[in-house]
C-alpha cells in the first residue's frame, strides 16, 4: 500500500484479464450473466450490490474490478455508457469499453493504479478521481506517475441509479514518454512531475 502526502492510503491495482482482451465485452457479459446476482468469483463472499453502493463506492469498485480483471466490472456500466479516452474518442455502449481495452492492453505488460478514495470530488451525479499509474509497456519501457512525465490521470464519472452512465478518462496515453519530438519544454524533462 502507498500513502499520499496527506497520509491517506492508496490502493495499488493490477491489470485487465485475458478474458477482456481475447473475447471483448461480449464474452465478459456472458460470464457475468452466468453468475448469480451479487456474487463474486466462486468461493468469494458477495460484493455489495451495486444498487446499494454510494457514488464513491461505485468509482472505487470500477478501479478494483478493472485492474483485477473482474468480469463484474461490466455490471457497473449502464447499457448506454458514454466513454471517452484520448486517441480513442467518444463511444457509446458497454461494447465500447471492450474495444478500448482490446486496443490498449496489448501495448502494456503491467499497470497499477494508485487512487486516494478520500480525495474524490463529488458533485451531483459526477465523481472526479485523480490518481497515478505505474507500469511497463510491452516493449519494456517503464513509467511511474509523479516520477516520469506520464502516469497521471483524471477520470470523470457520471453515476446514475448505481451505474456508470458516463466515463471520461483524461491522461496522456504516451505513458513512457516515447513521443519526445513533441515535448515542448525540454528543460523540464527532469521534472518534478
Amino acid at each position: 500500500m502507498a500513502q499520499t502526502a496527506s497520509g491517506s492510503v492508496c490502493r495499488p491495482l493490477g491489470g485487465l484479464s485475458d478474458d477482456v482482451l481475447t473475447h471483448g465485452a461480449t464474452q465478459w457479459r456472458r460470464q457475468v450473466r452466468s453468475r448469480p446476482k451479487g456474487r463474486g468469483r466462486e468461493g468469494e463472499e458477495p460484493i455489495v450490490a451495486e444498487a446499494e453502493m454510494s457514488q464513491s463506492a461505485v468509482a472505487s469498485a470500477y478501479f478494483s474490478r478493472l485492474d483485477s480483471g473482474d468480469p463484474a466490472l461490466m455490471d457497473l456500466f449502464a447499457d448506454d455508457l458514454e466513454l471517452y479516452f484520448p486517441k480513442f474518442g467518444v463511444a457509446r455502449g458497454k461494447e465500447a469499453f471492450g474495444a478500448l481495452a482490446a486496443g490498449i492492453m496489448p501495448t502494456l505488460s503491467a499497470v497499477q493504479h494508485f487512487i486516494d478514495p478520500d480525495a474524490f470530488a463529488i458533485a451531483g451525479d459526477r465523481v472526479v478521481v485523480e490518481g497515478i499509474t505505474r507500469g511497463t509497456m510491452a516493449n519494456g519501457a517503464q513509467w511511474a506517475g509523479g516520477e516520469t512525465p506520464g502516469g497521471r490521470f483524471c477520470n470523470v464519472f457520471e453515476i446514475r441509479h448505481g451505474r456508470i452512465a458516463r466515463l471520461f478518462i483524461y491522461l496522456d496515453p504516451d505513458y513512457a514518454g516515447a513521443d519526445t519530438a513533441r515535448f515542448l519544454w525540454p528543460e523540464r524533462a527532469a521534472g518534478p512531475w
